[in-house]
Parts: C-alpha cells; structure tokens; sequence
C-alpha cells in the first residue's frame, strides 16, 4: 500500500533529511532524464587472461528496463576525506574512496527500503552501472562540470563520490545550480 503524498515539496524536504540522516552529506533531485540512462546492463565476469593476453570478457549484455513510472531521481554525493586524498596517488588515499563506497552502499540500501516501505518503488543505483552520475547531479543542483569532466560542488569541490536512486515517489526537483566553475576553470587550466 502506497502512504499518500499530498504534496511534493514536503515529500522532498522528508526524503533529503532521512538521506541525510542514512549518511549522505549533500542530496538533491531531479526528473530522470533517459539521456543519462545506460542502455545497457552488463552480468558477467570482467576481464580475465594472463598477463599481456587480451582480455576476455564473458558474461551477457541485456538492455536496461527502467519503469515508465520511475520518474524521479535522488542523487546522493559522498565526500572523501581532505586530509586523506591529499596521499593521492597512493593506498592510503584509495582508502578515503573506499570509504565513500561504502558509506554510499549502506545509505542507499538504507534510503531504498525506507522509499519501499512507503509503498513506492526504489531502484538502488549504487554500483554506478544504471546511469551516468555526473550530468544528474548537475541537474539535480549539486554542483556544476569542471574541465576535469567532474563535477565540482560548492562544499566539497571535485571529491565526492556519486550515487542515485530512482523512484516514483512524487518529489519537488531541484533546480541546477552555477556558481562559477566554468569561469574558473577557463582561467586556471590547471588539470
């Protein structure tokens, strides 16, 4: 039985909060935008062989179904940790990723039994193979590209860890949002 949802604005502001209560620190939504979608779902092994063989991937290719009524999107970002990404490119920085992995896993399983328990249906995006991240949280108002192919928050910058969810609990959306990282971005030119 699905709980009644009289208005959306109220159902987004419930959704972000117990987000962030579960363990993301920045949440935003948006219309599922099927340009982002991939069209397909790969289940299988990866690459396999010995060294300098050509990899062998096995397993089957199958076309992604997501449901007509799932129109919504709650993106869910993940900050690593400052102090420790400043190690990059060694173990000790891949353990501050590691990290948003799994705080990311767990507040999505948590987010989507929580949106399942309302009666609604809740597609866990977690391992990043339902949709690229980058473009929905940008239309999801949590930050904007860099010319890393980033995206760049305002509280985090580019170290943060993305994830979705796809509902069809009816939510208000948010808005994109700019802030300057184009105009910075064509001044530093750094990456």
């Amino acid at each position: 039985v699905k709980a009644y949802v009289s208005d959306p604005k109220s159902a987004a502001r419930d959704i972000k909060k117990v987000s962030m209560y579960f363990g993301a620190s920045l949440v935003g939504i948006c219309r599922l935008d099927n340009r982002w979608v991939y069209s397909h779902i790969y289940d299988g092994e990866g690459p396999s062989g010995a060294p300098g063989d050509t990899p062998v991937v096995m397993g089957d290719h199958e076309p992604q179904e997501i449901p007509e009524e799932c129109k919504y999107v709650i993106v869910t970002a993940f900050p690593e940790d400052y102090n420790m990404m400043k190690y990059y490119p060694t173990w000790i920085a891949h353990s501050a990723t590691s990290m948003g992995y799994s705080v990311m896993s767990i507040t999505n399983m948590f987010l989507s039994a929580f949106i399942q328990s309302l009666g609604f249906k809740a597609i866990d995006c977690t391992t990043n193979d339902v949709a690229n991240s980058v473009p929905l949280a940008m239309q999801a108002g949590l930050g904007e590209l860099g010319r890393n192919g980033l995206l760049i928050t305002p509280k985090y910058g580019p170290r943060v860890r993305l994830t979705q969810i796809f509902t069809d609990l009816p939510l208000e959306v948010d808005s994109p949002i700019e802030f300057g990282v184009v105009e910075f971005c064509n001044v530093c030119k750094k990456c």
